[in-house]
């Protein structure tokens, strides 16, 4: 399995939704990512 790095583009997704207080959950579902991926 290979493991991709998060590109600044979704790492400011990530900040986005945890400003707008969504949760761990929602921001992955919205980035086809794991859950704990968003959580790191």
């Amino acid at each position: 399995m290979k493991h991709k790095h998060l590109t600044l583009e979704n790492r400011q997704e990530i900040e986005i939704g945890l400003l707008e207080g969504a949760s761990f959950r929602c921001i992955a579902a919205s980035l086809e990512k794991s859950p704990s991926t968003i959580s790191r």
